[in-house]
């Protein structure tokens, strides 16, 4: 048994698991993920990488199951940026060469260990995909996933529409920027977050090919709310809304649904990064995202939910 050289692995899009070890050729298995697993070739390896994409999810969750019965030892998985488009990583082959490669800090979507943080989220994406709706399942998961505390401040979201957000999202340090990863510009890009999209996801005018991730995001806080309480910490998002829309809907929109997806995407790293509750206080500081009033009930909120 190899317990030192990874089994770096992937999916292609007709089911079958390709793999590779070291600088060898990736070589096509013709197995379906179950099969493979079973596979004499899985018997020699206690180290697998794999990365962090749809079609990837069922390999990885069952590579986690063996992990966590320590049938195999270590299980990693990489942002999709390894592959710098979509094209590169539908063929399997390059997909792996490239994974090969990849060598960014954990912190900006490098390899990471895969754990009951990342598991959350692979499992929800995978119960939508298998039942392709929000059962009671994937309900559980949404709420017992590492960004719901911070997100159930919102008395106005759709959860429903939520499900699927975190489902596409995945993984927020996936979005981060190598050069300023303090930005969240590679993430609203990737939902489509501009005036000409957002007008296409209300119907205003032709459709974008982000229409469907935007329409996501707008619908995630845009659920059912009472507006008798606008004033009140927790509809900081309607605010937003309300005070853009002197600029039309289309802007106040957009200004809504940045502030919502960057809400997500700060508190999801946070909650990913902190080791402690101290430090988790220090990587999301609620001050410097909110207006005072704001942060104060926030914070009540959190301390309240994980009592």
């Amino acid at each position: 048994m190899d317990k030192l050289l990874a089994l770096t692995v992937h999916v292609a899009h007709d089911d079958s698991v390709w793999y590779t070890t070291g600088d060898n050729n990736p070589v096509n298995s013709g197995l379906s993920p179950v099969a493979f697993l079973l596979s004499p070739v899985c018997e020699r390896y206690q180290f697998y990488r794999a990365m962090g994409v749809h079609t990837n999810i069922p390999l990885i969750l069952a590579l986690y199951a063996k992990r966590l019965k320590e049938d195999i030892g270590v299980v990693e998985v990489c942002s999709p940026l390894a592959c710098p488009t979509k094209k590169l990583r539908r063929d399997p082959e390059l997909a792996l060469m490239s994974m090969q490669d990849f060598a960014r800090p954990t912190s900006v979507g490098g390899w990471h260990v895969f754990d009951k943080k990342d598991y959350v989220s692979y499992a929800l994406a995978n119960q939508l995909h298998k039942m392709g709706r929000v059962d009671d399942v994937a309900l559980r998961l949404y709420k017992s996933h590492p960004v719901y505390p911070s997100l159930s401040f919102i008395p106005h979201l759709n959860d429903v529409a939520c499900c699927y957000l975190l489902s596409a999202l995945l993984d927020p340090r996936w979005y981060c920027d190598s050069v300023h990863p303090g930005r969240g510009s590679k993430l609203r890009a990737y939902f489509g977050l501009d005036l000409g999209t957002v007008a296409g996801a209300l119907g205003l005018q032709k459709r974008s090919h982000h229409h469907e991730l935007t329409k996501l995001v707008i619908a995630g806080w845009n659920g059912e709310r009472d507006l008798a309480h606008i004033q009140e910490p927790p509809y900081f998002i309607y605010r937003i809304f309300q005070a853009h829309l002197a600029r039309g809907i289309v802007m106040a929109t957009l200004r809504a649904s940045h502030k919502f997806l960057e809400f997500i995407r700060l508190t999801w790293l946070a909650e990913l990064t902190a080791r402690s509750r101290s430090q988790l206080e220090s990587l999301f500081v609620p001050d410097y995202f909110f207006k005072p009033e704001e942060a104060a009930s926030y914070i009540d909120h959190v301390r309240r939910i994980e009592r």
